[in-house]
């Protein structure tokens, strides 16, 4: 039940597709339930609000002690009125957990494959990613498609099966996919999140 995890004050991560087709992730909080939907802090990014578009999807995560679950919901509405902005989500049936080691997620730039079609993977974790496909495709959501994902750490691209757990419209041209695996090998997990650890230390070091 949704509303075991729904509770006023705890902290929430919103990830969302702006309008330039971006994947965007930011740190919120609940405000208030009502009825059938919720209230968080709208987004704030370099001072400025970040309103969500409506009727758009938007991945709800929250970390619960040693467990993390997530839930995608409908944006109703951006509340810009009174002293904090607010966002209007639609409240889910129920949360998702995720296994620790799956929810570590990076993002990435990479070539993937979808049924054939040539795109990009976005914020890649060891429990799935986000393709932006370079066609006005019209996949639905709960319909597995067949992925070929590369990543530069192998030789060949990994062959795998997401299922289509939400959908945005970039421009005519894109269409961008969330994706969860299905049926994963650990071998190919493992595959996933070696490389990703090895991209994030790469990048601490940088930073240094």
């Amino acid at each position: 039940m949704a509303e075991e995890h729904l509770q006023i004050n705890r902290r929430v991560e919103l990830e969302f597709t702006d309008e330039r087709g971006r994947i965007r992730e930011f740190p919120s909080r609940i405000e208030e339930i009502e009825g059938e939907s919720f209230l968080v802090q709208m987004p704030i990014e370099k001072g400025k609000h970040v309103e969500l578009s409506q009727k758009s999807s938007c991945r709800v995560y929250i970390n619960e002690g040693n467990k993390r679950v997530f839930a995608d919901v409908k944006v109703l509405e951006n509340k810009k009125e009174g002293v904090l902005p607010l966002v209007r989500l639609e409240k889910p049936s129920g949360f998702k957990e995720m296994p620790r080691r799956s929810f570590f997620r990076e993002e990435t730039s990479l070539p993937i494959r979808v049924e054939e079609k040539a795109g990009e993977a976005y914020n890649l974790s060891g429990s799935g990613l986000f393709a932006l496909i370079n066609e006005n495709i019209n996949w639905k959501e709960g319909q597995i498609l067949k992925l070929e994902l590369e990543l530069p750490t192998e030789k060949f691209p990994l062959v795998l099966k997401g299922k289509v757990v939400r959908r945005e419209k970039i421009d005519t041209d894109k269409k961008g996919f969330g994706l969860d695996f299905v049926s994963i090998s650990e071998k190919a997990r493992d595959q996933i999140i070696k490389f990703l650890f090895a991209k994030q230390r790469r990048e601490l070091k940088e930073e240094r």
